[in-house]
């Protein structure tokens, strides 16, 4: 597959905007904050808005441009059966179908049933439909909503 230079891969065009709380990265997964602003998914394994930083390609940005604190963020809350180009943690090996979930630094990791029965509703933010092993540096990958 070739490498996508867009974050949103397929669904609707609505998008939502505030401030940055701290840095974010075009395709990280994000939350809201108490103070209405964005901020990377803070709870590894948590429930998941299912929301991403998308580009801004009206300022000239691409999805490798980070917002800095302060900027005003675009994002996009994605719906079951949309794809997105996320960003994928550090030291994952993921194979097509595997379910994704947030870390807690705005990045997807691999989903492992949690052993002290702890289940979270919107805990898996969709599943891989390609092949990516990441090692000691953060890596994009194509996902499914679900």
């Amino acid at each position: 597959m070739a490498t996508p230079n867009t974050i949103r891969l397929r669904g609707g065009t609505q998008t939502d905007e505030r401030l940055a709380a701290a840095a974010i990265t075009p395709g990280d997964l994000i939350e809201l904050t108490s103070d209405n602003e964005f901020q990377r998914q803070s709870v590894a394994s948590g429930n998941s808005l299912k929301m991403f930083a998308l580009e801004n390609p009206t300022l000239g940005r691409t999805i490798t441009d980070d917002y800095a604190s302060g900027d005003t963020v675009i994002a996009r809350q994605f719906q079951p059966g949309d794809r997105v180009y996320a960003n994928l943690a550090a030291s994952q090996t993921i194979v097509i179908g595997d379910l994704l979930e947030g870390n807690n630094a705005g990045k997807l990791q691999k989903h492992v049933v949690d052993s002290t029965g702890i289940y979270y509703h919107n805990q898996i933010v969709g599943f891989a439909i390609e092949a990516v092993t990441t090692t000691g540096a953060v890596g994009r990958i194509k996902i499914q909503i679900v």
